[in-house]
């Protein structure tokens, strides 16, 4: 169960920053404009969250729980 936690971290924060590099374009008008202007914020939001499950995760499986 740990090593889930920690893989879905890390699949979190990789799908975070696919999304934040999605071209405006090949989106609707209303989700590119909120897109451009929320791009970084995205990015390290989902890193942030992705690297905090998978640093959970990993320090359950080292402590053996």
């Amino acid at each position: 169960m740990p090593l889930l936690l920690a893989l879905g971290g890390l699949l979190l924060g990789l799908v975070a920053v696919g999304v934040s590099m999605i071209p405006a374009w090949s989106v609707p008008i209303g989700v590119g404009l909120r897109l451009e202007r929320n791009r970084q914020t995205i990015a390290l939001t989902g890193l942030a969250i992705g690297v905090a499950c998978a640093f959970v995760g990993l320090l359950n499986v080292v402590s053996g729980g």
